[in-house]
């Protein structure tokens, strides 16, 4: 699985609100969100697994520099959602 353009600015909108929890910029002040960030779980599982698969095969011929990005798109996320999260019931 491959994160789109719409994706990755899904996720630098998650990060943007999880900054300003981390902040604690008061709520008046922060973005607006018009998608639930929560709608990146399937994308962000989805590719764990392939990743997962990539590297388990033995075979492997794929490209380790797009793995690599393809992972770090889903720590990213990970980290603002858990960061805006436990922030917001604080």
């Amino acid at each position: 699985m491959k994160p789109s353009q719409k994706s990755i600015k899904r996720l630098g909108i998650t990060q943007s609100k999880a900054t300003m929890y981390e902040y604690n910029v008061d709520e008046k002040y922060h973005i607006d969100i018009q998608d639930h960030p929560s709608e990146l779980f399937p994308l962000t599982i989805g590719i764990l697994g392939d990743s997962a698969a990539t590297i388990s095969d033995e075979n492997n011929t794929s490209d380790d520099e797009s793995l690599l990005k393809h992972l770090q798109f889903s720590a990213r996320f990970f980290d603002a959602y858990i960061t805006r999260t436990m922030d917001k019931e604080s």
